[in-house]
């Protein structure tokens, strides 16, 4: 799906284009649910490439299709924080 083809979504879901708006108001569906590679933006494409490509069997990239191997992904650090630190004294210069 990373290169715009949505066609094993059809018919449930259909991709339109967003610059096709007639003058009532409907959307024009992109041919076979494939959006162009002319319509990608670069910056969209560059954040796009920061994503994994599915890793699971059937993962299409819009709901669960990656399973992470980060033995640290659910260790957290525990913070201690003294009430002090959230509603200590708070010095102005602006008093009088």
């Amino acid at each position: 799906m990373k290169n715009g083809d949505f066609s094993a979504l059809l018919p449930t879901t259909v991709i339109y284009d967003p610059n096709s708006i007639n003058a009532a108001g409907q959307r024009t569906p992109f041919p076979g649910n494939i959006i162009p590679a002319s319509d990608f933006s670069k910056a969209g494409q560059a954040i796009l490439g920061l994503f994994p490509d599915p890793n699971l069997p059937g993962g299409m990239g819009l709901t669960v299709g990656y399973v992470g191997s980060n033995p640290r992904a659910h260790i957290s650090t525990p913070v201690q924080c003294q009430p002090a630190d959230a509603f200590g004294t708070l010095q102005s210069n602006n008093r009088p």
